[in-house]
C-alpha cells in the first residue's frame, strides 16, 4: 500500500512540475501572438460576447415533418460579434490573460511545494499549510475575476443593444474546489497537532 501511495505521489508530482515549465511555454506563446495581434497595424479588433438567442434559425430551417415527428432548428446561444477601432480591446484580452496566468503560477508554486514535502515524507509542518490556504485563495479569486470579466461584457453588450441576453456562464466550481484545499489544509493542521502531541509524550 505504501509503495502505490509513493507511486502516486511520484505521479502527482511529475505531473506538476509538467504543468509548471509548460504553463510557461505556452503562456508566453500565448502572449506573444496577443501582442503581435494588437500590433498589427489592424484598424478593428474582434471582441465576442457570449449571448442567449430565440429562434433564429426557423427562418434559415423550417419546421418540417419526419416520420411523423415535427422538427424545429432553435439557436439557443452564439456570439455577439463587435469589429471596434482602437487598442480597448487587445489591451483588455492582454490585462485578463496575465491576471488568470499569474493566479494560475502562483496555484502551482504553492502545490508544488506541498507535494515535495509530501514525496519527502515531510508533509506535517506548519508551511504546508499556509501555502495549501493561500492555493486555496488563489483558486476562489479565479469566481470574483470571472464574475467581472461577465460583467463588463454585460454592460458593453447593453450599450449596443437589448435585443439579446448576456449567456451568464459563472465558475461556482472554483469556489467548490478551493473549499477542498482550504479542508484539506485544515485536516493537515490537526494532523500536525496530533504529532505534535505524540512526541510530546514520548
Amino acid at each position: 500500500m505504501e509503495l502505490k501511495n509513493k507511486w502516486l505521489l511520484v505521479l502527482i508530482k511529475f505531473g506538476l512540475d509538467i504543468a509548471w515549465y509548460l504553463n510557461f511555454l505556452l503562456s508566453a506563446i500565448t502572449l506573444f501572438l496577443l501582442t503581435k495581434a494588437a500590433c498589427s497595424g489592424s484598424n478593428y479588433h474582434i471582441y465576442a460576447i457570449p449571448v442567449r438567442l430565440g429562434t433564429t434559425l426557423e427562418r434559415y430551417y423550417p419546421t418540417y415533418i419526419v416520420n411523423g415527428d415535427s422538427i424545429t432548428m432553435q439557436a439557443h446561444e452564439g456570439s455577439f460579434i463587435i469589429s471596434t477601432p482602437g487598442l480597448l480591446g487587445p489591451i483588455s484580452g492582454i490585462v485578463s490573460f496575465i491576471l488568470y496566468r499569474l493566479l494560475f503560477i502562483a496555484i502551482l508554486f504553492n502545490l508544488r511545494k506541498v507535494f515535495s514535502t509530501f514525496y519527502h515524507n515531510e508533509a506535517f509542518q506548519y508551511p504546508n499549510i499556509a501555502r495549501l490556504k493561500i492555493a486555496a485563495l488563489y483558486i476562489a479569486l479565479y469566481f470574483p475575476l470571472n464574475l467581472i470579466h461577465t460583467l463588463v461584457d454585460y454592460f458593453v453588450l447593453k450599450s449596443y443593444t437589448n435585443k439579446f441576453y448576456l449567456s451568464w456562464h459563472l465558475e461556482y466550481g472554483y469556489l467548490a474546489i478551493a473549499a477542498i484545499v482550504y479542508v484539506t489544509a485544515e485536516i493537515l493542521r490537526y494532523g500536525f497537532e496530533l504529532k505534535k502531541e505524540n512526541e510530546a509524550f514520548v
